[in-house]
């Protein structure tokens, strides 16, 4: 993954932690449709530099805050720390689910499953 692929995570997750809808945080950008917004965060569009201020200051936050926590998301991904769905979100499903590697990882999976045993208890469907 690349920093300008995880800046569209890093914009809606600071969008969705304060509550703010695509289309407030476009009137508070001083654009008249969402749809700008929805293409960041999806990664249809990488904003330019006076764009992703402008999102920042919206959002309450600084440019260079943004950037960082797209550099440490995508280096994040990137060295097999966590694994991102990359399926687009949609209005139901709401989230992008975020998993730890061990959580996916069929060895860790194996291992889990093998203490649960081994304690007298099972592990709980789909969590292993």
């Amino acid at each position: 993954m690349t920093v300008s692929e995880a800046i569209g995570h890093v914009v809606y997750e600071a969008r969705a932690s304060r509550n703010m809808s695509q289309t407030a945080l476009a009137y508070k950008m001083g654009i008249s449709q969402r749809t700008y917004v929805s293409k960041v965060e999806n990664s249809f569009t990488v904003p330019g530099v006076d764009s992703l201020v402008n999102i920042a200051q919206a959002l309450g936050t600084s440019g260079s805050d943004l950037l960082e926590k797209a550099e440490r998301f995508a280096r994040a991904v990137n060295e097999g720390h966590i694994v991102f769905n990359t399926a687009k979100r949609s209005s139901k499903a709401g989230k992008v689910v975020i998993l730890p590697r061990s959580a996916v990882d069929p060895a860790a999976i194996a291992r889990r499953r093998k203490l649960a045993e081994a304690i007298g208890t099972l592990p709980v469907e789909g969590v292993a």
